[in-house]
């Protein structure tokens, strides 16, 4: 439900950034995005002249369901316990980052840019008793864990070009996520390809 709402926010955005825009100045470009609140994935930016749109799209799975290793310490825990241990992982996650160029030069932009991500995460969790110092692999049991994180930034960015269609971007948010946290000094890079 989350992710069908933010998808109609990204969708509005994209509308009406190229709606309002000049065509005369109008750049679009294709590329890799890494960051807290650009997301990480699959990248598009329009420009329009000084206001710009980046939607991001990433999807990952990792680990294994079998073999999986529990962390437990026979001697450092009372007779009876439980302890879990993660298996497979999937991810999905969606970025919106509105762009506000301050100023061009030949090769590159400064700006300002604000908006975040979300970001779908899936576990197979495995959980085991341990009792009288014992593996008791009898009661092994696993479950899904499901978490929606999302993140929050805004903050100032710059492109580096290379040749006249590659370019740099390096972004320095600060940011507001999920468990309460406010950050400042995680960068964020991407590489564009600009085609138009």
């Amino acid at each position: 439900m989350k992710a069908r709402n933010l998808l109609i926010v990204v969708s509005l955005l994209v509308i009406a950034t190229l709606a309002f825009a000049d065509d005369v100045d109008r750049r679009t470009a294709l590329g890799l995005h890494f960051g807290t609140s650009s997301g990480n994935g699959y990248s598009m930016r329009w420009i329009n002249g000084n206001r710009g749109l980046q939607c991001t799209f990433g999807a990952y799975t990792a680990g294994s369901n079998n073999n999986v290793d529990y962390d437990y310490d026979y001697y450092g825990q009372s007779e009876l316990y439980s302890t879990t241990a993660e298996g497979r992982r999937a991810a999905l996650e969606l970025a919106a980052n509105y762009l506000h160029t301050l100023d061009e030069f030949p090769n590159g932009m400064l700006y300002i840019m604000a908006g975040g991500s979300l970001k779908y995460v899936q576990k197979h969790m495995f959980e085991v008793d341990i009792v009288n110092h014992q593996v008791d692999w009898e009661s092994e049991r696993s479950y899904q864990k499901r978490e929606l994180r999302w993140t929050i930034g805004a903050g100032p960015g710059f492109e580096i070009g290379y040749g006249s269609k590659f370019r740099l971007a390096l972004e320095m948010p600060l940011t507001y996520n999920w468990k309460n946290d406010i950050i400042m000094y995680i960068p964020q890079v991407g590489i564009y390809y600009y085609f138009r």
